[in-house]
């Protein structure tokens, strides 16, 4: 039908001038008379009369259908749902439509009402385009559908655009017609359906984040919860390649808690939720899976079958009711990558509620056993916000497999000096001292770090890497740097997040008797302090807290300050209670320096607004020094959460009483006030 449409389109452009075509209101016909004579004229007049009875007869049907279904999903009074025991058909809807027909066609001139019908026409096409581009992007687990539009999103863009054009050409009366059957729709959902119907749409599917990043900061300001169990969570959305081997890699993250497995189906929001209960066959496959799973590790294994109208904000209120320590993904297909926004993916890595890893599954079919599955296991740490918690991830699974073992691996440009080479060296021995497991270091180069891990990666089964926050329009159209890493590489791969209250949480201290010794009441005594300063914006306070810091070191204000500027853009540092931790990692840092600055009135931290801090600590170190740097930033953590710091921060008008606050608060948590701590070799 698009086809003939076009094809009389074309034929009528062709045959007639441009002023008649114009002109005359019946363009059919006058194309005919100038082909076919007077004879054909009549004929297509007759065969043009006969179609739009036909198809306003239909559109009437059509029509009138539409306040039927609204009634049905209690948008519309409920009478319009009624149904004629005569006919059979909804009487109601009937009338009212046809009363509205009447009313339009009396009231309204042809040229006039032909106008706003095909301004309406066009208004609904461009929406259906706008639709199509929503239904992708936010990829609801539902929407299967069995043709797709080819040449996406270009095809659609061109579409919305060409309404948009189309309808500035009808005129005045078109565009206010649209406007006002708009601004009416809107009202009228306002003031009666909304309150009548819970679901909600697309784009807040793909956009409404705002409620659960809320949770998620009030879960932060909780985050000390022991009276629950510690739970693992498997999502499994459907499309995964090997379910039952996402399910036993995340049993390798149980440590004396529970896995939850949760298959989640995804409904339409005009689908009642039961329609979809009943048998199902992967569903028990699952179960089946989780049961044998729970005998083969000894492991608590719940299996739990979830029909929802959406998946990502039940697993997010799953996440929040309880006490998740980890939610295990599998890695979205690049079929799934969105175009136009970022993947609803990147909103998980950027505002998880617990520790988040994300599985790149490449080792084929599931054979029924994972404990030879990754046994070389490659970490690509780098001093940051996830280095310690990378370390923790790959030293578990590890652990789980037969004779596994860990490399960390780094990339450095050839012609290196031999000094920049033994500090990674001492950085990756001081990771490994965070390991149960056999660790070594390895040392590739190349000026490509990306090129130089995928030739690395054919030695090992697993790479496990973090995952900064994706943001910018560099990440939106190229992805990040650690996407196209996993892309790249020719193994399995397992990104990991922490949320910002956790960065730094997977430690395990032990004071023996080392050559690395940290006397923390030293360090506090010679900290970098600055109170109440006089600052309105982020950058202005990391240009003072850089200034006063070089002042007790050997490094430069702006290489500080760069430092600091680029461990927020890593990841933000701001917390709840109005605080920023930050833990930049400065090579040539010949011990750990601490910074406590205080400000006048708080300030917006970072991009959101949300956020905002009147405290920000530093804490810095050189790579060598990391087992050292991790467990600094881990007591300050404790000490804000646990302790009277930040009280005491605030109150302070001196150094001497800064230095006494944290003292007492470290007291008040156990935090040694001298900690020493080897690695091997």
């Amino acid at each position: 039908m698009m086809a003939l449409y076009a094809l009389m389109s074309w034929v009528m452009v062709g045959v007639l001038e441009a002023e008649n075509l114009e002109t005359t209101i019946t363009p059919v016909a006058t194309a005919a008379e100038s082909i076919f004579g007077s004879t054909g004229k009549i004929v297509f007049a007759v065969v043009a009369i006969v179609g739009l009875i036909s198809m306003c007869n239909a559109g009437i049907l059509a029509t009138t259908r539409f306040p039927f279904a609204m009634s049905r999903d209690n948008i519309f009074p409920p009478r319009f749902q009624q149904i004629s025991p005569r006919f059979g058909t909804p009487m109601q809807a009937i009338i009212l439509t046809g009363i509205l027909l009447v009313a339009l066609v009396v009231a309204l001139p042809v040229a006039k009402l032909a106008k706003l019908a095909s301004g309406f026409k066009i208004f609904i096409f461009a929406v259906v385009n706008v639709t199509v581009i929503v239904l992708r992007e936010t990829g609801p687990k539902w929407y299967r559908p069995t043709f797709r539009a080819p040449l996406y999103p270009w095809l659609q863009l061109a579409g919305i655009l060409g309404g948009v054009w189309l309808l500035s050409q009808l005129g005045g009366l078109a565009m206010s017609g649209v406007g006002m059957a708009v601004l009416t729709g809107s009202i009228w959902y306002f003031a009666y359906a909304r309150k009548r119907v819970q679901r909600r749409s697309a784009v807040q599917y793909l956009m409404g984040e705002t409620r659960a990043l809320r949770a998620t900061e009030l879960a932060e300001i909780d985050a000390q919860r022991i009276d629950a169990t510690e739970r693992v969570v498997v999502p499994v959305f459907g499309g995964e390649p090997a379910p039952e081997r996402l399910m036993r890699v995340a049993s390798g993250f149980v440590d004396g808690g529970v896995l939850d497995v949760i298959r989640y189906e995804e409904v339409p929001e005009a689908a009642p939720l039961k329609s979809r209960l009943g048998k199902d066959d992967d569903a028990d496959h699952l179960a089946q899976e989780a049961d044998e799973l729970a005998q083969d590790a000894n492991i608590t294994v719940e299996f739990h079958d979830v029909v929802t109208h959406n998946a990502k904000e039940a697993l997010q209120r799953h996440a929040l009711s309880n006490r998740t320590e980890w939610i295990v993904l599998e890695w979205p297909d690049r079929q799934h990558l969105r175009y136009l926004v970022r993947h609803p993916m990147a909103w998980w890595i950027d505002h998880p509620p617990c520790d988040l890893a994300i599985f790149l599954d490449r080792q084929g079919a599931f054979d029924g056993d994972t404990s030879d599955d990754f046994p070389r296991v490659l970490i690509y740490a780098r001093p940051g916000p996830y280095d310690s918690l990378l370390a923790h991830v790959g030293d578990r699974l590890a652990l789980t497999q037969q004779d596994g073992q860990i490399t960390f691996v780094d990339v450095l440009p050839e012609g290196s000096s031999d000094a920049a080479v033994a500090e990674i060296q001492a950085y990756h021995r001081q990771l490994g001292g965070l390991c149960r497991s056999p660790t070594r270091s390895r040392v590739e180069w190349g000026v490509d770090p990306i090129q130089a891990l995928a030739a690395a990666s054919s030695d090992f089964d697993l790479l496990v890497i973090g995952a900064p926050p994706e943001q910018g329009l560099r990440t939106v159209f190229f992805g990040s740097k650690e996407h196209r890493i996993a892309e790249a590489v020719s193994c399995s791969v397992l990104k990991v997040k922490a949320p910002r209250h956790r960065v730094h949480h997977r430690l395990e201290v032990h004071e023996d008797e080392t050559d690395e010794l940290l006397d923390l009441e030293r360090l506090v005594e010679h900290a970098a302090i600055g109170m109440r300063l006089p600052v309105l914006r982020q950058p202005e306070l990391l240009a003072q807290a850089a200034q006063e810091l070089a002042k007790h070191c050997d490094i430069s204000a702006s290489t500080i300050q760069k430092s600091l500027a680029a461990r927020e853009r890593e990841q933000s540092t701001g917390l709840a209670e109005g605080v920023a931790l930050t833990g930049p990692s400065i090579p040539g840092l010949h011990a750990p320096l601490i910074g406590i600055f205080t400000t006048e009135r708080r300030i917006p931290w970072g991009h959101s607004t949300r956020v905002e801090i009147d405290v920000l600590v530093v804490v810095m170190a050189s790579p060598a020094h990391r087992q050292a740097h991790l467990w600094l930033l881990d007591g300050f953590a404790k000490m804000k959460l646990r302790g009277s710091l930040l009280g005491g921060l605030r109150a302070a008008r001196s150094k001497q009483q800064i230095s006494e606050a944290v003292m007492r608060s470290a007291a008040k948590v156990d935090l040694p006030i001298r900690w020493s701590r080897i690695g091997p070799g």
